[in-house]
């Protein structure tokens, strides 16, 4: 009697188990879930998966209905790729131990795993898709040498994370006080948004990329570095404690909805060089109540760029010889425009004009040494795509001769190329074809 009641007890418990113990395959691999714990094993790529609607944790994926109680997940040795969206609304989730064989980081792929404060990205990860972090609960991460390619916003929105750690070995990317940037810290790509207080751009940025200061809603404030270009948009969206902002002289272009939803903002600066201020760059800067513009002339702005500021109670501060010219001006019109005494001639202009020739060009072509550069010993002649990504640098030497940029029959488009001595630079566009 004893021993059929011992029999029942273990069959009972077997059935029990297989009650929580559940699994299957998906693409060439094969899934177990069990108390918690997802296991994908086998050779080869995870799928990519896709949810109903953004933010919803429903999705594709075979384990979708333990989207809530999974807590730890194990990637084994012969997976190749985390799909897109594999784990995205895993709230729970609170480690992930990932093989040396994954290589990519699909994207939406841990989207909204709240509970995932750390994770360890192995050697061999090449690369990491956009929002492929989105709104995770990381506070740090730091990048193996083997990353080559980062998507746009990969570790937007995460409001803990303050630090992001690039190996000294990788030839792509680098750091500096948790900051990502390129190699070369010409572009800054993404701040952490867990950044709190002030923050100074390094000299050496050129440009900001889209979103890089998304959601940093704890900054106070940011220095731009005279020598960026291009704010380009959403640049500083919802960076909502940021209380003033400087534009320096060498930016010409303000992108669109850049400063958007800085609701903290209170004055901005804006040089004579800006000619270009795209669609809602300021709008629900609510608090916004001074805008000094020292650009003589009024520059066409979209009725949108201001949308949601009260422009009756916002000071626009011009040069005094162009209030008149601001007042007929539309958008700018509606401000209280005061006039303030600037020296015209004095106003710095960066923007001096580089002679490159021929142009068209094939493959290689000229450079005109301007005057004041002819005793330089070093100079640094940079070259950027049509993108604003930078493509070439190279310090010149100046032995008097005129320099030469050979940039291969296969370089074709339009190029900018800048001509700098670390003080004033001088810049022109070249078209290969």
């Amino acid at each position: 009697m004893k021993k059929q009641v011992l029999s029942l007890g273990i069959v009972m418990l077997l059935g029990m188990t297989t009650v929580f113990a559940q699994g299957g395959t998906t693409g060439p691999l094969t899934w177990n879930y069990d108390n918690g714990t997802l296991i994908i094993s086998g050779t080869g790529a995870m799928p990519d998966y896709s949810i109903t609607m953004y933010g919803d944790p429903r999705t594709t994926a075979p384990w979708g209905q333990y989207y809530k109680s999974i807590t730890t997940v194990v990637i084994e040795r012969g997976v190749t790729t985390i799909g897109r969206d594999a784990f995205s609304g895993c709230e729970a989730i609170d480690s992930v131990n990932i093989a040396s064989s994954i290589t990519k980081i699909g994207s939406n792929a841990f989207t909204c795993c709240h509970s995932l404060t750390s994770i360890v990205l192995p050697h061999g990860v090449t690369t990491i898709d956009k929002v492929a972090f989105h709104y995770c609960g990381l506070t740090s991460i730091t990048l193996p040498s083997s990353v080559t390619s980062i998507g746009n916003e990969a570790f937007s929105a995460c409001a803990n994370l303050t630090s992001i750690d690039v190996e000294s070995e990788n030839d792509i990317y680098s750091s500096e006080n948790g900051v990502l940037f390129d190699k070369n810290k010409n572009t800054l790509i993404y701040c952490p948004a867990g950044k709190t207080g002030e923050y100074i751009i390094p000299n050496s940025v050129k440009i900001i990329e889209n979103a890089a200061f998304v959601g940093c809603i704890k900054l106070t404030s940011i220095i731009i570095p005279n020598g960026l270009v291009k704010i380009e948009l959403y640049s500083f969206y919802n960076c909502k404690a940021l209380t003033s902002i400087i534009i320096p002289v060498s930016v010409t272009s303000i992108g669109v909805r850049s400063f958007q939803g800085c609701k903290s903002l209170t004055s901005a600066t804006l040089f004579n060089n800006v000619t270009t201020i795209e669609k809602y760059a300021f709008s629900d800067c609510e608090s916004l109540t001074n805008i000094t513009n020292l650009n003589p002339v009024p520059i066409a702005i979209d009725p949108n760029v201001f949308y949601g500021v009260n422009l009756n109670a916002c000071t626009l501060q011009v040069p005094q010889q162009s209030v008149a010219a601001y007042q007929r001006a539309e958008v700018w019109k509606e401000f209280n425009i005061v006039g303030i005494e600037v020296d015209i001639d004095e106003l710095p202009i960066t923007n001096y004009e580089l002679r490159v020739f021929p142009n068209p060009a094939t493959g290689a072509c000229s450079i005109g040494m301007p005057d004041e550069f002819l005793y330089e010993s070093a100079l640094t002649l940079s070259v950027y795509d049509a993108s604003g990504k930078l493509v070439r640098q190279t310090i010149l030497n100046n032995n008097g001769e005129t320099p030469q940029l050979k940039m291969g029959l296969e370089a074709k488009g339009m190029y900018m190329v800048v001509l700098s001595n670390g003080k004033k630079e001088y810049r022109g566009k070249v078209v290969f074809n």
